[in-house]
């Protein structure tokens, strides 16, 4: 389930990257400044409000509400759920939602913590 999952998110992000990437004009998307696609909530944020509006810590825990992310979240459960004939869609969403949210808040004040 794992792999088919992975395989799905990375095929679709792959795909989209390299679509906006031949769209940009030549030189104006350098690969290791910013990401081809704009898909979390920190990079939205940033667009609107400018950088450095909010703390290291909500950065960084914006930067996890990402779309990929959440349909890889989505997937897994269905998945999941799927081959376990008594788990339900509900209870895996809540298993992977409980530990997506507690990894990123641990990363997130990591990263504050750390951050010059």
């Amino acid at each position: 389930v794992s792999l088919y999952v992975m395989t799905a998110v990375t095929i679709v992000s792959t795909v989209l990257t390299v679509v906006i990437l031949q769209v940009k004009a030549p030189g104006s998307a350098i690969a290791y400044e910013m990401p081809a696609i704009a898909s979390n909530l920190s990079v939205m944020i940033e667009t609107v409000a400018g950088n450095d509006v909010l703390p290291k810590f909500f950065t960084s825990l914006a930067k996890a509400v990402d779309i990929f992310n959440i349909w890889m979240l989505a997937l897994l459960s269905i998945g999941f759920a799927a081959v376990s004939k008594k788990l339900k869609t509900s209870s895996a969403a809540m298993w992977f939602g409980g530990v997506y949210v507690i990894f990123y808040l641990i990363a997130a004040a990591i990263s504050s913590a750390f951050s010059a």
